[in-house]
């Protein structure tokens, strides 16, 4: 397994700030490491440079709200966004929409509707925790939330990249490009041209377009957002 040291130190190589043989200073590793971790953060948002999707469950209390992240009502780390949810009452799926803006969110009538059948959601990424806001509010069954998949957390030298080996030469590559501003040496054409082309095989192969979609009226009693009941 690849460790970030490991790529720290080809990529200082990329980027000219090491000579063969040479070991970097301390302060040279921790800006490396600090870039490496932004990085990651922006590909985290970018759905496009996440490699899978993951699964939470939370238990439906007959609460308006639920907060995700470490410490939250749901335990998972505190997600970007979520991608689409689910219903399961009895063995059986329904589907729930995903209400991306906050502020349609805020045009329901009224946000207290009690029911066991929630039709909608939203998610507003707060931070540190996420909060998860469920129309109407179920106390039934469990809601199964889908979102991206955390690309890791790199703290140590010792760390390994628990992630695909294709990304390996992406972020090696990417990372050079940052790296490059942080100790202001010239970005090799090549390195660049590299950077780019990993970067669009990674995109290429994680566009995950649905099939279809339908509405989560459809599939049992219809709640109206617009009027609140």
């Amino acid at each position: 397994m690849t460790t970030v040291a490991e790529i720290i130190s080809l990529t200082l190589r990329d980027v000219g700030v090491l000579g063969e043989g040479q070991t970097a200073s301390a302060d040279t590793i921790g800006d490396s490491l600090t870039t490496l971790g932004q990085m990651l953060g922006l590909w985290q948002v970018d759905g496009l440079y996440v490699y899978a999707q993951k699964e939470v469950v939370a238990t439906l209390t007959g609460a308006t709200s639920y907060t995700i992240g470490t410490g939250g009502d749901i335990g998972s780390v505190r997600p970007v966004k979520v991608d689409a949810a689910y219903w399961r009452t009895n063995g059986e799926d329904y589907p729930v929409e995903v209400i991306q803006s906050y502020q349609d969110y805020a045009l329901i009538g009224n946000k207290t509707l009690s029911g066991a059948a929630p039709c909608a959601l939203c998610y507003v990424p707060s931070y540190p925790l996420g909060t998860l806001h469920v129309y109407p509010n179920g106390s039934d069954g469990a809601l199964h939330l889908i979102m991206r998949t955390d690309l890791p957390a790199l703290s140590e030298l010792t760390d390994t990249l628990v992630i695909p080996p294709e990304y390996h030469a992406a972020i090696r590559y990417s990372l050079a490009e940052f790296l490059s501003t942080t100790f202001q040496t010239p970005l090799r054409p090549d390195i660049a041209a590299m950077a780019t082309r990993a970067r669009k095989i990674i995109k290429r192969n994680n566009v995950n377009i649905p099939l279809s979609t339908m509405p989560a009226a459809l599939c049992r009693s219809t709640y109206s957002i617009e009027r609140g009941y």
